[in-house]
């Protein structure tokens, strides 16, 4: 059988670096934002969304998600950067106030979370984390985003 590798005693490999929490990442405007997977229920591609007279600014309407009505935000203005004014996909979340959607210009991608690589200026954000490819996206609370959408 040949080898293709050189074999090295295990006592003598590098550590591996712990893997960071999985997350989805929502591209919104230029900026790029992760969510925990464990707060994400389903992504919901060209969704149904149902306007709302006298919403704030941050509600672009209503999504029914199998018999749930579910307010979908633009993350964006929820977020405090730009608007990403449409929502061609929405990620569903569970939140400290009830279940959201989080509207996105492109498809989430799932990914692991880096190292931090800083605090958030964001007052929704956590910390900003290394994503892979070079890019770095800032963690957001869905909690607190829900309740500034509410706002």
């Amino acid at each position: 059988m040949p080898i293709l590798e050189p074999f090295e005693p295990l006592a003598t490999r590098a550590p591996v670096a712990p893997a960071g929490p999985a997350a989805l990442v929502l591209e919104v405007g230029d900026d790029h934002h992760a969510l925990r997977l464990e707060d994400v229920r389903v992504v919901v591609e060209a969704p149904d969304v149902t306007r709302v007279p006298d919403a704030p600014p941050a509600v672009l309407g209503v999504l029914n998600v199998r018999g749930e009505v579910v307010p979908v935000l633009d993350t964006g203005i929820a977020a405090g950067v730009a608007p990403v004014g449409g929502a061609p996909f929405a990620v569903v979340v569970e939140a400290a106030p009830g279940r959201v959607a989080l509207a996105a210009r492109a498809q989430p991608r799932h990914v692991v979370l880096g190292p931090e690589v800083g605090a958030s200026a964001l007052a929704v954000g956590t910390h900003r984390h290394a994503v892979g490819d070079g890019l770095v996206a800032t963690l957001l609370d869905v909690d607190a985003l829900a309740l500034e959408a509410a706002a």
